[in-house]
C-alpha cells in the first residue's frame, strides 16, 4: 500500500521538498567541507584539504550533461569553453568533458578522477611520493597555481590542486 511506512517510493519521495516530491532524489547531499587530512607524520600540522569536484569524461558531452540534468536534477553551473560543462549536482560539482588534448597523462572515459584542494601543495606531493603514489603529471592551473594528477587504485586518479 502506497504511503505506508516501509514503502520505498514514499520514503524516497519524503526526502524531496514538497514541491518536487516526484523528483525521486535519494537524499540531500551536504555541502563539501574542509577536512584535516592526516598525511603528515605524528606531531606535524596536517594540511587542509577540501573536496572540489568529480570529473566525468565522455564520448558525448551534451548527452551526458542532459542525463544528469534530466535524471538527477543537476543544474548547469558554467561552460568550460571548448571542453564541456560544470554542473551542480546537489552541492557536488561535476565536470563533464571529453578527452582533453592538453593533458598528456593517460585519460579514461567514465568517472576519471576526484579532486582535492590543498593549502600545502609541496607537502602533499612529498607525502604522496613517500607513500609510493605515482605522480602522473604536473601542470599549471588556469589561475597559475600548481595541479598534479596522481594514480589511485584500479586505474582511477586523484587531482591535487594548489590553493591560491
Amino acid at each position: 500500500m502506497a504511503g505506508t511506512p516501509g514503502d520505498a517510493d514514499e520514503q524516497t519521495n519524503l526526502l524531496c521538498p514538497p514541491a518536487s516530491r516526484r523528483c525521486r532524489c535519494l537524499q540531500p547531499v551536504p555541502k563539501p567541507a574542509t577536512i584535516r587530512a592526516s598525511l603528515l607524520p605524528t606531531g606535524k600540522t596536517p594540511m587542509a584539504l577540501t573536496f572540489q569536484h568529480v570529473h566525468l569524461k565522455t564520448r558525448d558531452v551534451q548527452a551526458t550533461v542532459q542525463y544528469y540534468i534530466d535524471n538527477f536534477g543537476a543544474t548547469r553551473k558554467a561552460e568550460i569553453p571548448g571542453r564541456g560543462w560544470q554542473l551542480d549536482l546537489h552541492g557536488t560539482q561535476l565536470n563533464i568533458t571529453g578527452i582533453i588534448a592538453e593533458q598528456k597523462h593517460e585519460q579514461q572515459y567514465g568517472i576519471e578522477h576526484m579532486a582535492v584542494v590543498t593549502d600545502d601543495y609541496p607537502g602533499t606531493l612529498a607525502k604522496l611520493r613517500e607513500n609510493g603514489v605515482a605522480v602522473l603529471e604536473e601542470l599549471k592551473g588556469e589561475k597559475g597555481n600548481r595541479v598534479a594528477f596522481v594514480a589511485a587504485t584500479d586505474g582511477a586518479q586523484m587531482e591535487v590542486i594548489e590553493k591560491i
